[in-house]
């Protein structure tokens, strides 16, 4: 039986396939075992992660998604002088570039992915179309590097693995910028915190240059807890003297009391 998606495959270089090219295998990238505990479990948490995103799709289809990546990467490089530092021409199917500059070419990729979504199938296969996506490529692509890196783990490659790792955990963090509300209530909670830790750190760099506004705000509290009847004050004259006594030597009753009716008749309008 022929393979799934094969009429995408040519004759040109594999940029973001190396590993088949290198070593002329099929490779289930949705199945291939692994040690989930490699890397202080990073490995783990990649492959899944990464996995995360085919569900329900063919087990070949991350594989022709980086096919077609190598071909409009090509095609790209087609129309650009790639050049070395001294600005001699470079031989763009050799491997050694390839494996330097992945990481470059990986947002002409992703940019072109972004401009113009679409799918892939094979009706000669009986595989249906699935969405060619952004958080896709970059998943296929951390697949590819992880599955690379295990093999060379075996082999007790230092050099190799880490480098594939690296790969790895770059693209599995563009997955995770570029998958829509992948990780939306972490970030949520995380972007909570952080407003609250810098409105937190912006009042007491006010405080510390204006001892008033302190008061005030101090004051306001108080002013709603009274209005949330956690407190008890007879009116807002007094609600005013009290306050007064709290801080004499920063604000003065009248100016409180003053403040407080513009803070019920703001609450009043807001509500109505």
């Amino acid at each position: 039986m022929s393979e799934a998606f094969g009429f995408i495959k040519g004759s040109r270089p594999k940029f973001f396939d190396e590993g088949a090219e290198l070593r002329g295998e099929r490779v289930d990238l949705l199945g291939f075992s692994f040690d989930s505990e490699m890397s202080f479990g990073m490995v783990g948490r990649i492959v899944e992660g990464a996995r995360s995103t085919f569900v329900g799709c063919h087990e070949d289809f991350p594989r022709a998604i980086l096919w077609f990546a190598d071909e409009m990467l090509a095609s790209i490089l087609e129309r650009v002088a790639v050049k070395s530092s001294e600005g001699e021409p470079i031989d763009a199917d050799s491997l050694d570039f390839r494996r330097l500059n992945q990481l470059d070419f990986m947002h002409l990729v992703l940019m072109t992915l972004g401009k113009s979504r679409f799918t892939l199938g094979d009706e000669d296969q009986d595989v249906g179309e699935y969405d060619v996506t952004p958080a896709r490529f970059c998943a296929a692509y951390a697949l590819r590097m992880t599955y690379n890196a295990t093999l060379e783990y075996m082999r007790h490659s230092e050099h190799l693995r880490t480098y594939y790792l690296m790969q790895a955990s770059t693209a599995f963090g563009l997955m995770q910028v570029v998958e829509p509300a992948s990780e939306a209530s972490i970030y949520d909670a995380v972007n909570s915190s952080l407003r609250s830790e810098a409105a937190r750190k912006s009042a007491a760099a006010r405080y510390a240059n204006d001892p008033k506004a302190k008061a005030m705000d101090e004051i306001y509290e108080e002013w709603e807890r009274w209005q949330r009847r956690e407190s008890n004050y007879r009116s807002e004259a007094d609600f005013g003297r009290q306050m007064h006594l709290k801080h004499p030597e920063l604000v003065n009753d009248r100016s409180i009391a003053q403040r407080a009716a513009a803070w019920r008749k703001e609450r009043r309008n807001t509500s109505s």
